[in-house]
């Protein structure tokens, strides 16, 4: 619980390091109890304070999840295709 402690100090401060570092802490469960809510939470403060790492957390917490699916290679469309427009030539 230590590190939690001093990491819900900085993110008083809207530290984003901080806010995406508690949630790692809650998604991996390491001296708070695994929950995906909280994670999710700290997640989006530190994506609006800036975080990038926070914003491919948040993707990654989601794909677990099953909310976003990676697109395979054989389904993936062309945006002219997608958009049924002709080429450029």
């Amino acid at each position: 619980m230590p590190a939690y402690k001093w990491y819900a100090r900085a993110a008083l401060q809207a530290d984003e390091t901080s806010c995406n570092n508690i949630g790692v802490l809650y998604h991996d469960g390491k001296g708070v109890r695994h929950s995906k809510k909280p994670s999710e939470k700290w997640y989006k403060l530190a994506a609006r304070a800036g975080s990038i790492r926070a914003l491919s957390n948040l993707g990654d917490l989601y794909e677990d999840a099953g909310r976003l699916k990676k697109p395979s290679a054989t389904t993936a469309v062309p945006p002219r295709q997608a958009t049924n427009m002709p080429p450029n030539n």
